[in-house]
């Protein structure tokens, strides 16, 4: 029986597209300490190689040259290959690991509060990624009907196909991608690919390509083709496309659809109906006025760019992207974060896989705020603002003018626990009919500060 090659398999649609792993990769080591407006940043960076993971080994020259130039120095060398940079930046951080973050402070008398938040690899332009892969749908699903069209010339059902690959197949292939693309960064959890599949399946299902009663043989199908007799899957396209020239399954495929009987007929024809495209006539004359000898002459089957929306890890295989530890110390447990706090430590943690140039970014973040509870116990008796509440106060307080944050902090500076301090604020932004307090708000922005204190000293009472 014919064996399916690389080449095979590209004109086949799978869906998924598996990245084997590599046996390397680089490993960065983070750690952050913020110092008021500003965070001081260590980076570790080192080599690993599979069965010498306790043996680190330096990466390559390029990658700390390009290093050097972000943190403005040489790297210090550690024991094993190890090399570390460090740095003090405030507001923006370092593009030392491939992305882009800040670390904003907002500060007030009643306390501070902190916002860290970072991309690492990745593309952050994902809506531009849809549209390109959406483009590339169109275009595999241009040629294939082109194939089709060419092959089953005068044949009664191929108007029936072209309208279907035209309408239905280029609306399904783009649904099933941005299925498998939803559910792709979730994908290395088997679970999760378990929901995506069955999600993917139903769809397919909806939309007339397989029932469910043909399950068990499409998974024998396709578990066959995976160790390489492809010839299954070519009975099942042949099926599949006599059904959309109007053939049903009790009839036997027509004869016109020999060109799918194995994979070595199906390329061969493939492949001579792309070397007549315009298209591929551009790809020969482009390569032919470049530099002679540097690249191989391109292929027919190059016009057939697959989506990317697999390009995932596959979890039992072993890593097969860079790997980012990241540690970064808080004065506070966050409020909001997407990493592990360590409370023995002070310290938020991540740990994972970069994701490659295509995929979505990983974002870490981490928000935390630290009352001034000397201050605020000297003007209301005891700590009112805290966490998520504290952050507001403060994000509020820094949009204040300058005049505007002189009179608030005057007010706000001469409260004692016994004073009625929601009637004193209230000056600052009084409400139409009452001296303060209550009312139809006047100035919406100048009312939330108070607003705020209103409602942690009216839950603080009623605790």
């Amino acid at each position: 029986m014919a064996n399916a090659t690389p080449r095979t398999t590209r004109w086949l649609l799978v869906a998924g597209v598996l990245a084997l792993c590599g046996c390397e990769h680089d490993a960065y080591e983070i750690t952050m300490e913020p110092r008021g407006q500003e965070m001081v940043r260590a980076l570790r960076v080192w080599r690993v190689k599979r069965g010498t993971e306790a043996k680190p080994e330096s990466v390559a020259r390029d990658r700390l040259v390009a290093l050097e130039k972000v943190y403005g120095i040489a790297p210090k060398r550690l024991a094993d290959g190890v090399r570390q940079f460090t740095g003090t930046f405030r507001g923006r951080m370092p593009n030392d690991v491939g992305g882009a973050g800040t670390y904003t402070r907002f500060g007030s008398s009643m306390g501070h509060s902190c916002a860290y938040v970072e991309r690492f690899g990745g593309r952050p332009d994902q809506a531009g990624r849809a549209v390109e892969d959406f483009a590339r749908i169109d275009r595999l699903t241009d040629n294939l009907m082109g194939w089709f069209d060419a092959e089953l010339h005068g044949d009664a059902g191929r108007e029936k196909l072209h309208a279907f690959m035209d309408k239905q197949f280029r609306r399904d292939a783009k649904n099933v991608y941005w299925y498998v693309r939803l559910g792709a960064p979730m994908l290395v959890v088997p679970e999760n690919m378990g929901r995506t599949a069955l999600r993917v399946g139903q769809y397919l299902v909806e939309n007339g390509y397989f029932s469910p009663e043909e399950l068990p043989a499409l998974v024998r199908t396709v578990t066959v083709s995976m160790g390489g007799d492809a010839n299954g899957l070519m009975v099942l396209a042949q099926r599949q496309v006599a059904r959309r020239m109007g053939v049903s399954d009790d009839r036997p495929v027509p004869k016109s659809l020999g060109f799918l009987a194995d994979p070595n007929t199906a390329r061969h024809s493939l492949e001579a109906y792309l070397r007549k495209t315009p298209e591929y006539k551009k790809l020969l004359a482009d390569h032919e006025r470049g530099p002679r000898g540097e690249k191989a002459p391109p292929e027919p089957m190059d016009l057939l760019e697959m989506p990317t929306a697999l390009d995932i890890q596959i979890p039992l295989l072993g890593p097969s992207r860079d790997h980012l530890t990241l540690r970064l110390r808080a004065a506070e447990e966050p409020w909001l974060t997407n990493g592990e706090w360590d409370g023995k430590g002070a310290a938020v943690k991540w740990n994972g896989s970069l994701p490659k140039a295509m995929q979505t970014p990983l974002l870490c973040y981490a928000l935390w705020s630290r009352a001034d509870e000397t201050f605020q116990k000297a003007r209301f008796g005891r700590t009112i603002l805290r966490g998520k509440e504290l952050a507001a106060y403060c994000v509020w307080r820094n949009g204040l003018t300058k005049a505007e944050g002189e009179q608030w902090d005057t007010l706000l500076a001469g409260l004692k626990p016994t004073d009625d301090a929601a009637g004193k604020l209230g000056a600052f932004a009084p409400a139409e009919g009452a001296g303060g307090g209550e009312g139809k708000p006047v100035g919406d922005y100048r009312r939330q500060g108070w607003e705020l204190i209103h409602a942690a000293l009216s839950w603080a009472e009623g605790k």
